[in-house]
């Protein structure tokens, strides 16, 4: 069975150049995508334990968003992001509650 791909649109923000979040069906496993990301000539930053997913980083000349095509396409993938970049500017403030 086919897992359906997740399509969303990205949100604002500032987003890493050249690094990818991708999730894959574990049904199908990560044989598919590391064969894809040996063939595009990328390389896995980060194969996550808990989760069916890897950070991959694309060549450089290589456009974002023409990678983005690329993965979605790969047998298993569910989803392909790019990383977001959250940075931490404002101190944490406590919330107080009224009584």
């Amino acid at each position: 069975m086919e897992v359906p791909l997740l399509v969303t649109a990205e949100p604002e923000g500032e987003y890493s150049p050249n690094t990818l979040i991708i999730m894959y069906d574990e049904a199908v496993g990560k044989e598919p995508l590391l064969e894809a990301i040996e063939a595009y000539g990328a390389e896995v930053k980060y194969d996550y334990s808990l989760i069916p997913g890897m950070a991959i980083r694309i060549p450089d000349g290589k456009d974002i968003h023409d990678a983005i095509t690329f993965f979605r396409k790969v047998r298993g993938v569910t989803s392909v992001e790019r990383d977001r970049i959250i940075r931490l500017t404002d101190p944490v403030k406590p919330r107080l509650e009224v009584m």
